[in-house]
């Protein structure tokens, strides 16, 4: 005989394609045309979603009856462990999902209190010695007539003679339409053992509340199983031949971007990301951090009169020029208002230099007003000893995008000045958002 698909005696003359012992196809010898399939849609599924059938895109041979052991769900098995017949399960239609089908149980009138039926299914799990694999089932609840229903899902590794491997593990339960997960990050029952083969995963339908009274139904559209690598590695895009590999590892707890050849380096490369960055753990560079925050720096260029009131009645300042301004936000254009960009925390500081000569004998003011309001403010006597009089104000200050800062001072006598030169400034620098 020759190799297969290539004469007559292998799958060359055959047309149909390659079925399941149950009559759906699993590979198809077809490529007529934009809509041939190379595999059936349970390969599919669990070439994409890693559970066989797991979208119930193939129904039992009656399709739309209850499933039995003599009407069984292709690739699942169907076990009323404690409902004596009260809760069943058939495929339905769902045009809302892709594979046009749903699972679903349904609970009879007299169906009582821990009364259950359960789906399960052994699904190939990629482990081995050499690399750990993180394995999360998770499933899809579409629709429930009552509250009365629970359905869990749960999971177990086991190894090739189908032994079990630790106990298993309840990834979750839910009465509602939803999804049911496992935890992600942090649950350690994920990590597949190094000697499992398989893992078995458990649909759990039971009532919990109350005898049922009245027939009650819940949905399955999905089962799918996400596989996590202990490395991930992507390939230089524009200039693979200059630019090495990319990878993403984790080791000891410590998640590390890196470089493979150049060793273990937390951005090694410049790294860049065009949308936001969440980092819950604390973000370690081993390079130079730049633009990590952002603010403005203002300052005079002339003398400024101020008035002898006080808080809000102080002469707002206006500034000249902005000393080293931000390209990302605006925070200042012209006058003395500062518009605040984003909500969050912000160091702000004011130095100012009184005009030359002023004499003593009174006191000069400032303030720092968000949106009207004093949240600062200095008071520094003419010194008896010298010519010029610097005042300051500095804080920390918690803002609120759009909210406006004004810095305002006064003198206890008339006709003083604010000096005209680089020492008359302010900062307002954004230190992060950390009220969350």
């Amino acid at each position: 005989m020759g190799k297969y698909g290539t004469n007559l005696e292998g799958f060359g003359a055959f047309e149909g394609g390659v079925n399941a012992d149950k009559g759906a196809p699993l590979v198809s010898t077809s490529s007529d045309g934009e809509t041939a399939l190379l595999f059936g849609p349970a390969a599919l599924r669990e070439i994409q979603a890693g559970v066989a059938n797991g979208d119930f895109a193939i129904p039992p041979d009656a399709a739309g009856d209850t499933i039995t052991a003599e009407n069984p769900l292709p690739y699942w098995t169907f076990t009323d462990t404690s409902s004596g017949g009260k809760i069943t399960a058939a495929i339905v239609t769902d045009s809302a999902s892709a594979s046009a089908n749903a699972l679903r149980f349904t609970a009879v009138s007299g169906t009582v209190v821990l009364q259950e039926a359960q789906l399960t299914r052994y699904v190939p799990v990629p482990s081995s010695r050499d690399r750990a694999f993180v394995v999360v089932p998770e499933l899809y609840v579409s629709a429930a007539s009552g509250a009365k229903m629970q359905v869990g899902l749960k999971y177990a590794f086991y190894t090739s003679d189908l032994t079990l491997i630790g106990s298993e593990v309840t990834a979750g339960t839910r009465t509602s339409v939803g999804q049911i997960r496992d935890s992600i990050p942090g649950n350690l029952s994920n990590s597949a053992p190094s000697n499992a083969a398989f893992v078995l995963i458990t649909i759990r339908v039971r009532i919990t509340t109350a005898d049922t009274t009245a027939t009650e139904t819940i949905d399955i559209s999905e089962v799918r199983l996400n596989v996590g690598s202990q490395i991930l590695i992507a390939a230089e895009s524009i200039d693979p031949a200059t630019y090495r590999s990319f990878t993403i590892t984790q080791s000891n707890g410590s998640p590390s971007f890196s470089y493979p050849s150049s060793g273990t380096a937390i951005f090694a490369g410049a790294a860049q990301v065009s949308g936001n960055l969440t980092v819950s753990g604390t973000l370690i560079g081993a390079g130079v951090t730049t633009d990590l925050k952002h603010g403005i720096t203002l300052q005079r260029t002339t003398n400024l009169t101020v008035n002898t009131s006080v808080d809000a009645s102080a002469t707002a300042i206006t500034w000249s020029s902005a000393v080293k301004n931000t390209t990302l936000y605006s925070y200042w254009s012209s006058g003395s208002t500062i518009s605040i960009p984003l909500t969050g925390w912000y160091s702000i500081t004011c130095h100012l230099i009184s005009g030359t000569g002023l004499g003593t004998g009174f006191a000069f003011r400032l303030y720092a007003l968000v949106n009207g309001t004093v949240i600062a403010e200095s008071e520094t006597q003419a010194g008896a000893n010298t010519t010029t009089d610097t005042f300051a104000i500095s804080t920390i200050a918690y803002m609120t995008a759009a909210d406006s800062l004004v810095f305002r001072a006064s003198a206890s006598a008339a006709s003083k000045t604010i000096g005209g030169s680089r020492r008359s400034a302010c900062s307002v620098v954004y230190l992060g958002n950390t009220s969350a």
